[in-house]
Protein backbone atom coordinates (compact mmCIF):
# COMPACT_ATOMS: atom_id res chain seq x y z
CA UNK A 1 0.00 0.00 0.00
CA UNK A 2 1.50 3.37 -0.97
CA UNK A 3 2.27 5.87 1.50
CA UNK A 4 1.20 9.69 2.35
CA UNK A 5 5.09 10.91 2.43
CA UNK A 6 5.52 14.12 0.16
CA UNK A 7 6.95 13.83 -2.51
CA UNK A 8 9.20 16.67 -2.08
CA UNK A 9 10.51 15.36 1.21
CA UNK A 10 13.00 12.62 0.86
CA UNK A 11 12.06 9.26 2.94
CA UNK A 12 14.13 8.75 6.01
CA UNK A 13 12.99 5.24 7.10
CA UNK A 14 11.26 2.67 4.20
CA UNK A 15 9.83 -0.51 5.09
CA UNK A 16 9.09 -3.37 2.92
CA UNK A 17 7.63 -6.79 3.30
CA UNK A 18 8.19 -6.80 6.85
CA UNK A 19 7.13 -9.55 8.67
CA UNK A 20 7.28 -10.83 12.84
CA UNK A 21 6.03 -13.82 14.07
CA UNK A 22 6.13 -15.12 17.50
CA UNK A 23 4.39 -17.97 19.28
CA UNK A 24 0.86 -18.50 17.94
CA UNK A 25 0.38 -15.01 16.18
CA UNK A 26 1.68 -13.04 13.59
CA UNK A 27 2.43 -9.52 15.40
CA UNK A 28 3.37 -8.60 11.53
CA UNK A 29 2.51 -9.58 8.33
CA UNK A 30 3.76 -8.17 4.78
CA UNK A 31 3.81 -4.46 5.90
CA UNK A 32 5.62 -1.77 3.87
CA UNK A 33 5.34 1.73 4.02
CA UNK A 34 7.92 4.61 4.45
CA UNK A 35 8.92 7.71 6.40
CA UNK A 36 9.67 11.27 5.32
CA UNK A 37 12.35 13.38 7.05
CA UNK A 38 11.00 17.01 8.15
CA UNK A 39 7.69 15.64 8.84
CA UNK A 40 5.72 13.65 11.75
CA UNK A 41 4.37 11.14 10.78
CA UNK A 42 1.60 9.16 13.21
CA UNK A 43 1.31 5.22 13.59
CA UNK A 44 -2.19 4.65 14.17
CA UNK A 45 -4.20 0.98 15.67
CA UNK A 46 -5.60 -0.80 18.22
CA UNK A 47 -3.95 -2.55 20.87
CA UNK A 48 -2.31 -5.51 19.27
CA UNK A 49 -2.62 -3.74 15.47
CA UNK A 50 1.41 -4.46 15.76
CA UNK A 51 2.42 -0.58 16.53
CA UNK A 52 5.00 -1.66 19.40
CA UNK A 53 6.59 -4.51 17.16
CA UNK A 54 6.94 -2.32 14.27
CA UNK A 55 8.81 0.61 16.61
CA UNK A 56 10.63 -2.31 18.37
CA UNK A 57 12.13 -3.48 14.97
CA UNK A 58 12.89 -0.07 13.61
CA UNK A 59 14.49 1.02 16.66
CA UNK A 60 16.56 -2.33 16.48
CA UNK A 61 15.20 -4.20 19.95
CA UNK A 62 13.47 -6.79 17.97
CA UNK A 63 15.02 -8.32 14.21
CA UNK A 64 12.18 -9.20 11.61
CA UNK A 65 11.88 -12.67 9.93
CA UNK A 66 11.43 -11.30 7.09
CA UNK A 67 11.32 -7.51 4.94
CA UNK A 68 13.60 -5.15 4.63
CA UNK A 69 14.23 -1.59 6.29
CA UNK A 70 16.68 1.10 4.87
CA UNK A 71 17.42 4.29 6.94
CA UNK A 72 18.46 7.25 4.86
CA UNK A 73 18.71 5.30 1.82
CA UNK A 74 20.85 2.22 3.73
CA UNK A 75 19.78 -1.50 4.15
CA UNK A 76 19.82 -2.35 7.88
CA UNK A 77 21.82 -5.10 8.57
CA UNK A 78 22.21 -5.56 12.06
CA UNK A 79 19.52 -4.85 13.96
CA UNK A 80 20.22 -3.74 18.06
CA UNK A 81 19.70 -0.60 19.55
CA UNK A 82 23.11 0.73 19.25
CA UNK A 83 23.56 -0.36 15.96
CA UNK A 84 20.63 1.58 14.90
CA UNK A 85 21.47 4.44 16.97
CA UNK A 86 25.32 4.87 16.20
CA UNK A 87 24.73 3.88 12.97
CA UNK A 88 21.55 5.22 11.53
CA UNK A 89 20.26 7.63 13.89
CA UNK A 90 17.38 6.00 14.67
CA UNK A 91 15.99 6.68 18.64
CA UNK A 92 13.36 5.52 20.45
CA UNK A 93 11.83 7.70 23.19
CA UNK A 94 9.66 4.66 25.17
CA UNK A 95 6.09 4.69 26.96
CA UNK A 96 8.18 3.78 29.88
CA UNK A 97 11.03 6.03 30.53
CA UNK A 98 13.95 4.50 31.72
CA UNK A 99 17.03 6.55 33.73
CA UNK A 100 19.64 6.50 35.70
CA UNK A 101 17.85 8.39 38.56
CA UNK A 102 21.03 8.96 40.86
CA UNK A 103 23.19 10.08 38.30
CA UNK A 104 22.71 13.89 37.46
CA UNK A 105 20.50 15.23 33.72
CA UNK A 106 24.22 16.06 32.32
CA UNK A 107 25.46 12.17 33.26
CA UNK A 108 22.22 10.62 31.29
CA UNK A 109 22.15 12.55 28.55
CA UNK A 110 25.86 12.09 27.22
CA UNK A 111 25.75 8.58 28.41
CA UNK A 112 28.13 6.97 26.35
CA UNK A 113 29.04 10.54 24.52
CA UNK A 114 31.03 11.63 27.25
CA UNK A 115 33.61 14.77 25.88
CA UNK A 116 37.12 14.00 26.18
CA UNK A 117 39.44 10.61 27.23
CA UNK A 118 39.20 11.45 30.93
CA UNK A 119 35.78 13.68 30.88
CA UNK A 120 35.55 16.43 33.13
CA UNK A 121 32.07 17.51 35.19
CA UNK A 122 32.53 21.21 34.66
CA UNK A 123 33.31 19.85 30.67
CA UNK A 124 30.65 17.46 30.54
CA UNK A 125 27.76 20.12 32.68
CA UNK A 126 28.78 22.88 29.82
CA UNK A 127 27.90 19.85 26.91
CA UNK A 128 24.72 19.56 28.24
CA UNK A 129 23.74 22.77 28.78
CA UNK A 130 24.18 23.54 25.72
CA UNK A 131 22.47 20.50 24.00
CA UNK A 132 19.49 21.80 26.65
CA UNK A 133 19.85 25.57 25.40
CA UNK A 134 18.89 23.93 21.64
CA UNK A 135 15.43 23.11 22.83
CA UNK A 136 14.78 26.11 24.88
CA UNK A 137 14.85 24.22 28.41
CA UNK A 138 15.97 25.36 31.31
CA UNK A 139 16.34 22.52 33.47
CA UNK A 140 19.80 22.25 35.61
CA UNK A 141 22.24 19.76 34.04
CA UNK A 142 23.92 18.97 37.73
CA UNK A 143 20.32 18.05 38.90
CA UNK A 144 19.52 14.50 39.54
CA UNK A 145 17.63 12.89 37.37
CA UNK A 146 15.12 11.20 39.40
CA UNK A 147 13.94 13.82 40.40
CA UNK A 148 13.09 15.19 37.44
CA UNK A 149 9.18 15.61 36.51
CA UNK A 150 7.63 12.99 34.07
CA UNK A 151 7.48 15.85 31.30
CA UNK A 152 11.61 16.81 32.02
CA UNK A 153 12.23 13.55 32.44
CA UNK A 154 10.93 12.87 28.74
CA UNK A 155 12.84 15.90 27.53
CA UNK A 156 16.17 14.51 28.90
CA UNK A 157 15.29 11.35 26.63
CA UNK A 158 14.81 13.76 23.56
CA UNK A 159 17.92 15.80 24.16
CA UNK A 160 19.57 12.51 25.03
CA UNK A 161 19.25 11.38 20.84
CA UNK A 162 19.68 14.89 19.60
CA UNK A 163 23.33 14.84 21.25
CA UNK A 164 24.02 11.51 19.11
CA UNK A 165 23.01 13.02 15.95
CA UNK A 166 19.43 11.72 16.00
CA UNK A 167 17.69 11.92 12.13
CA UNK A 168 14.54 9.79 13.39
CA UNK A 169 13.00 10.44 16.02
CA UNK A 170 10.30 7.19 17.68
CA UNK A 171 7.72 8.77 20.82
CA UNK A 172 5.82 5.86 21.87
CA UNK A 173 2.44 7.25 23.69
CA UNK A 174 4.78 10.58 24.58
CA UNK A 175 1.36 12.09 26.42
CA UNK A 176 0.29 9.94 28.67
CA UNK A 177 1.41 11.48 31.80
CA UNK A 178 1.78 15.11 30.83
CA UNK A 179 -0.43 17.89 31.59
CA UNK A 180 -1.52 20.67 28.76
CA UNK A 181 0.78 22.60 28.90
CA UNK A 182 3.46 19.93 29.42
CA UNK A 183 1.95 18.75 25.96
CA UNK A 184 1.89 22.13 24.38
CA UNK A 185 5.64 22.20 25.44
CA UNK A 186 6.37 18.81 23.81
CA UNK A 187 4.57 19.84 20.57
CA UNK A 188 6.72 23.23 20.30
CA UNK A 189 10.00 20.99 20.32
CA UNK A 190 9.06 18.16 18.10
CA UNK A 191 7.63 20.98 15.33
CA UNK A 192 11.82 22.53 15.88
CA UNK A 193 13.21 19.42 15.13
CA UNK A 194 10.78 18.65 11.94
CA UNK A 195 11.79 21.98 11.21
CA UNK A 196 15.68 20.99 11.65
CA UNK A 197 14.67 17.52 9.25
CA UNK A 198 13.95 15.06 12.05
CA UNK A 199 11.50 12.35 10.84
CA UNK A 200 10.11 11.78 13.49
CA UNK A 201 7.46 8.90 14.14
CA UNK A 202 4.37 9.45 16.62
CA UNK A 203 2.75 6.67 18.27
CA UNK A 204 -0.40 7.88 19.77
CA UNK A 205 -4.49 6.71 20.63
CA UNK A 206 -5.32 10.41 21.04
CA UNK A 207 -6.92 11.34 17.76
CA UNK A 208 -7.02 15.22 18.55
CA UNK A 209 -3.23 15.02 19.14
CA UNK A 210 -2.75 13.23 15.42
CA UNK A 211 -4.51 16.35 14.07
CA UNK A 212 -2.78 18.61 15.79
CA UNK A 213 1.05 17.39 15.41
CA UNK A 214 1.26 15.25 11.96
CA UNK A 215 1.32 15.53 8.79
CA UNK A 216 1.14 12.42 7.90
CA UNK A 217 -0.86 9.01 9.38
CA UNK A 218 -0.37 5.15 8.72
CA UNK A 219 -2.82 2.37 9.86
CA UNK A 220 -2.07 -0.30 11.25
CA UNK A 221 -4.88 -3.57 12.11
CA UNK A 222 -4.31 -6.85 12.72
CA UNK A 223 -0.62 -7.07 11.78
CA UNK A 224 -1.13 -5.08 8.33
CA UNK A 225 -0.62 -2.02 6.71
CA UNK A 226 -4.37 -1.27 5.74
CA UNK A 227 -4.21 2.56 5.24
CA UNK A 228 -2.25 5.84 4.93
CA UNK A 229 -3.68 9.07 4.88
CA UNK A 230 -2.72 12.86 5.00
CA UNK A 231 -3.71 14.56 8.29
CA UNK A 232 -6.12 17.10 6.23
CA UNK A 233 -7.50 14.57 3.91
CA UNK A 234 -8.98 11.98 6.41
CA UNK A 235 -11.82 12.85 9.08
CA UNK A 236 -11.78 10.96 12.74
CA UNK A 237 -14.46 8.91 12.25
CA UNK A 238 -13.02 7.27 9.26
CA UNK A 239 -9.54 6.72 10.99
CA UNK A 240 -11.42 4.76 13.47
CA UNK A 241 -12.87 2.71 10.56
CA UNK A 242 -9.74 2.17 9.11
CA UNK A 243 -8.03 0.81 12.76
CA UNK A 244 -11.44 -1.32 13.39
CA UNK A 245 -12.32 -2.48 10.29
CA UNK A 246 -16.21 -1.21 10.85
CA UNK A 247 -17.91 2.26 10.78
CA UNK A 248 -18.50 2.68 14.32
CA UNK A 249 -21.32 4.70 15.90
CA UNK A 250 -21.93 6.74 18.52
CA UNK A 251 -24.25 5.41 20.84
CA UNK A 252 -26.10 7.14 24.19
CA UNK A 253 -25.07 6.03 27.91
CA UNK A 254 -27.27 3.71 29.44
CA UNK A 255 -27.15 4.11 32.50
CA UNK A 256 -27.90 0.80 34.58
CA UNK A 257 -30.06 -0.12 37.58
CA UNK A 258 -27.83 0.53 40.89
CA UNK A 259 -26.62 -2.90 42.41
CA UNK A 260 -25.26 -3.52 46.10
CA UNK A 261 -22.34 -1.27 47.53
CA UNK A 262 -18.93 -3.85 47.03
CA UNK A 263 -16.65 -1.18 48.14
CA UNK A 264 -16.95 1.96 50.46
CA UNK A 265 -14.82 4.38 51.07
CA UNK A 266 -15.01 6.99 53.88
CA UNK A 267 -12.71 10.20 55.07
CA UNK A 268 -9.93 8.03 53.17
CA UNK A 269 -6.50 10.23 53.87
CA UNK A 270 -2.83 9.53 52.65
CA UNK A 271 0.12 12.23 51.85
CA UNK A 272 -1.13 12.49 48.87
CA UNK A 273 -4.97 12.67 48.87
CA UNK A 274 -7.31 14.05 51.44
CA UNK A 275 -11.29 12.90 52.63
CA UNK A 276 -12.08 10.76 49.78
CA UNK A 277 -15.34 9.69 49.78
CA UNK A 278 -16.42 6.73 46.89
CA UNK A 279 -18.81 4.03 46.38
CA UNK A 280 -18.51 1.39 44.20
CA UNK A 281 -21.49 -0.49 43.54
CA UNK A 282 -21.74 -4.52 42.10
CA UNK A 283 -21.22 -4.53 38.00
CA UNK A 284 -20.00 -0.67 37.81
CA UNK A 285 -17.16 0.34 36.17
CA UNK A 286 -16.39 3.94 37.87
CA UNK A 287 -13.41 5.98 36.37
CA UNK A 288 -10.86 7.89 38.65
CA UNK A 289 -9.46 10.81 36.73
CA UNK A 290 -6.65 13.30 37.14
CA UNK A 291 -3.76 14.90 36.28
CA UNK A 292 -0.28 13.37 37.08
CA UNK A 293 0.62 13.91 41.32
CA UNK A 294 -3.62 14.85 42.11
CA UNK A 295 -3.12 11.12 44.10
CA UNK A 296 -5.18 9.08 41.46
CA UNK A 297 -2.20 6.30 41.33
CA UNK A 298 -1.99 6.34 45.38
CA UNK A 299 -5.81 6.48 46.02
CA UNK A 300 -6.06 3.19 44.40
CA UNK A 301 -2.27 2.11 45.82
CA UNK A 302 -4.26 3.00 49.48
CA UNK A 303 -7.43 0.78 48.52
CA UNK A 304 -4.29 -2.32 47.61
CA UNK A 305 -2.85 -1.22 50.93
CA UNK A 306 0.30 -0.21 49.14
CA UNK A 307 0.33 3.54 50.71
CA UNK A 308 -0.89 3.97 53.93
CA UNK A 309 -3.82 5.41 54.95
CA UNK A 310 -6.70 6.40 57.28
CA UNK A 311 -10.25 6.62 56.82
CA UNK A 312 -12.37 3.37 56.53
CA UNK A 313 -12.81 1.02 53.70
CA UNK A 314 -15.80 -1.06 53.86
CA UNK A 315 -16.21 -4.53 51.33
CA UNK A 316 -19.84 -5.66 51.22
CA UNK A 317 -21.05 -3.45 54.19
CA UNK A 318 -18.01 -5.01 56.19
CA UNK A 319 -15.11 -2.64 57.06
CA UNK A 320 -11.70 -3.82 56.66
CA UNK A 321 -8.43 -3.12 57.57
CA UNK A 322 -5.54 -3.11 54.80
CA UNK A 323 -2.12 -3.15 56.17
CA UNK A 324 -0.54 -4.19 53.24
CA UNK A 325 -1.29 -6.03 49.67
CA UNK A 326 -1.63 -9.15 51.33
CA UNK A 327 -4.59 -7.89 53.42
CA UNK A 328 -6.22 -6.58 50.13
CA UNK A 329 -5.87 -10.05 48.22
CA UNK A 330 -7.59 -11.76 51.14
CA UNK A 331 -10.06 -9.69 50.65
CA UNK A 332 -10.55 -10.08 46.96
CA UNK A 333 -9.27 -7.03 45.67
CA UNK A 334 -6.64 -7.42 42.68
CA UNK A 335 -4.29 -4.29 41.48
CA UNK A 336 -2.84 -3.41 38.04
CA UNK A 337 -0.07 -0.14 38.34
CA UNK A 338 0.08 2.07 36.02
CA UNK A 339 3.92 1.21 35.50
CA UNK A 340 3.52 -3.24 34.46
CA UNK A 341 7.54 -3.47 34.90
CA UNK A 342 6.70 -2.93 38.92
CA UNK A 343 5.04 -6.33 38.93
CA UNK A 344 6.41 -8.30 36.11
CA UNK A 345 10.09 -10.10 35.48
CA UNK A 346 9.94 -9.54 31.92
CA UNK A 347 12.59 -11.91 31.31
CA UNK A 348 10.14 -14.77 32.39
CA UNK A 349 7.74 -16.18 30.83
CA UNK A 350 3.55 -15.57 31.25
CA UNK A 351 3.50 -18.69 33.36
CA UNK A 352 6.57 -18.04 35.89
CA UNK A 353 5.04 -14.72 36.60
CA UNK A 354 1.62 -16.42 36.62
CA UNK A 355 3.46 -18.43 39.00
CA UNK A 356 5.31 -15.44 41.17
CA UNK A 357 1.70 -14.24 41.90
CA UNK A 358 0.63 -17.97 43.04
CA UNK A 359 3.13 -18.07 45.58
CA UNK A 360 2.96 -14.88 46.95
CA UNK A 361 -0.77 -15.59 47.85
CA UNK A 362 0.36 -18.04 50.55
CA UNK A 363 -3.52 -18.94 51.92
CA UNK A 364 -5.09 -19.22 48.61
CA UNK A 365 -2.05 -21.54 47.49
CA UNK A 366 -3.07 -23.44 50.95
CA UNK A 367 -6.30 -23.92 50.48
CA UNK A 368 -6.04 -24.86 46.92
CA UNK A 369 -3.72 -27.88 47.86
CA UNK A 370 -5.85 -28.81 50.79
CA UNK A 371 -8.62 -28.81 48.42
CA UNK A 372 -6.57 -31.48 46.49
CA UNK A 373 -6.22 -33.44 49.11
CA UNK A 374 -1.98 -31.66 50.16
CA UNK A 375 -0.28 -31.38 52.93
CA UNK A 376 1.49 -28.30 53.88
CA UNK A 377 4.13 -30.58 53.52
CA UNK A 378 3.45 -32.33 50.13
CA UNK A 379 2.99 -28.38 49.22
CA UNK A 380 5.82 -27.21 49.79
CA UNK A 381 7.89 -29.81 48.14
CA UNK A 382 5.83 -30.28 45.43
CA UNK A 383 4.67 -26.82 44.25
CA UNK A 384 6.50 -24.76 46.33
CA UNK A 385 10.03 -25.31 46.06
CA UNK A 386 10.26 -26.30 42.39
CA UNK A 387 8.27 -23.00 41.39
CA UNK A 388 10.28 -20.45 44.00
CA UNK A 389 13.62 -21.79 42.56
CA UNK A 390 13.31 -20.40 39.20
CA UNK A 391 11.29 -17.47 39.99
CA UNK A 392 14.34 -16.30 42.30
CA UNK A 393 17.30 -16.46 39.72
CA UNK A 394 15.44 -15.26 36.56
CA UNK A 395 14.04 -12.09 38.88
CA UNK A 396 17.89 -11.57 39.91
CA UNK A 397 19.07 -11.59 36.60
CA UNK A 398 16.16 -9.55 35.33
CA UNK A 399 16.74 -6.79 38.44
CA UNK A 400 20.64 -6.44 37.30
CA UNK A 401 19.36 -6.48 34.10
CA UNK A 402 17.05 -3.80 34.11
CA UNK A 403 18.34 -0.04 34.31
CA UNK A 404 16.28 1.16 37.54
CA UNK A 405 17.32 3.54 40.07
CA UNK A 406 16.47 1.19 42.79
CA UNK A 407 16.00 -2.37 42.37
CA UNK A 408 13.91 -4.28 45.22
CA UNK A 409 14.29 -7.95 44.66
CA UNK A 410 11.72 -10.32 46.65
CA UNK A 411 10.62 -13.81 46.07
CA UNK A 412 7.91 -15.68 48.59
CA UNK A 413 8.18 -18.98 49.61
CA UNK A 414 4.76 -19.71 51.57
CA UNK A 415 5.31 -23.08 53.39
CA UNK A 416 3.34 -21.94 56.01
CA UNK A 417 4.93 -18.44 56.76
CA UNK A 418 8.60 -19.02 55.74
CA UNK A 419 8.54 -15.39 54.57
CA UNK A 420 10.27 -13.56 52.21
CA UNK A 421 13.67 -15.28 51.24
CA UNK A 422 15.68 -12.33 49.94
CA UNK A 423 14.82 -8.77 49.72
CA UNK A 424 17.96 -6.24 48.69
CA UNK A 425 18.19 -3.11 47.11
CA UNK A 426 20.51 -2.55 44.83
CA UNK A 427 21.47 1.50 43.68
CA UNK A 428 23.32 2.94 41.18
CA UNK A 429 24.66 5.78 42.88
CA UNK A 430 28.07 4.43 42.27
CA UNK A 431 28.95 1.68 39.19
CA UNK A 432 31.40 -0.16 41.98
CA UNK A 433 27.92 -0.58 44.57
CA UNK A 434 26.22 -1.89 41.83
CA UNK A 435 28.77 -4.11 41.34
CA UNK A 436 29.42 -5.24 44.61
CA UNK A 437 25.51 -5.64 45.34
CA UNK A 438 24.74 -7.66 42.20
CA UNK A 439 27.08 -9.60 43.37
CA UNK A 440 25.97 -10.20 46.56
CA UNK A 441 22.38 -11.03 45.48
CA UNK A 442 23.72 -13.65 43.10
CA UNK A 443 25.52 -15.15 45.97
CA UNK A 444 22.59 -15.57 48.15
CA UNK A 445 20.49 -16.48 45.17
CA UNK A 446 23.10 -19.53 44.77
CA UNK A 447 22.95 -20.26 48.40
CA UNK A 448 19.14 -20.23 48.35
CA UNK A 449 19.34 -22.77 45.70
CA UNK A 450 21.78 -25.26 47.00
CA UNK A 451 19.64 -25.38 50.18
CA UNK A 452 16.33 -26.01 48.43
CA UNK A 453 18.18 -28.80 45.83
CA UNK A 454 19.76 -30.39 48.74
CA UNK A 455 16.17 -30.12 50.77
CA UNK A 456 14.55 -31.71 47.90
CA UNK A 457 17.35 -34.56 47.65
CA UNK A 458 17.08 -35.08 51.23
CA UNK A 459 13.17 -35.40 51.28
CA UNK A 460 13.41 -38.25 48.05
CA UNK A 461 16.21 -39.95 49.36
CA UNK A 462 14.00 -40.68 52.53
CA UNK A 463 11.06 -41.00 50.38
CA UNK A 464 8.88 -38.62 52.24
CA UNK A 465 4.95 -38.29 50.53
CA UNK A 466 2.89 -36.44 52.49
CA UNK A 467 3.87 -36.94 55.90
CA UNK A 468 6.66 -34.57 58.27
CA UNK A 469 10.16 -35.48 58.57
CA UNK A 470 11.06 -36.64 61.52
Amino acid sequence: MTSTASAQSPLAVTVSGLCKRFPGVTALDDVSLDFATGRITAVLGENGAGKSTLMSILAGLQKPDEGVVHVGGRPVDRFSATALLHDHGVALVPQEIALAAERSVAENILMGQEPGVLPSRRRMVGRATSLLDEVGSTIDPRQRAGALSTADQQLLLIVRAIARDCRVLILDEPTTSLTGQEVASLFTLLRRLRDAGTAVIYVSHRLPEIFEICEDIHVLRDGRHVASFGTAQVTPQQLVAAMVGREVAERPYDRRAEGRSVLSLRGLTSAAFADVDLDVRAGEVVGVAGLPDSGRSELLAAIFGAVPSRGSIHLDGEKVTLRSPRDAIKCGIGYVPAVIAVILYSQLPIIRNTYTAITNIDPVLREAARGMGMSDWQRLRQVEIPLAVPVIMAGVRTAVVMNIGVTAIAAYIGAGGLGTLIARGISQTDPRQLVAGALSVSLLAIVADLFLAQLQRLMTSKGIRGESPA
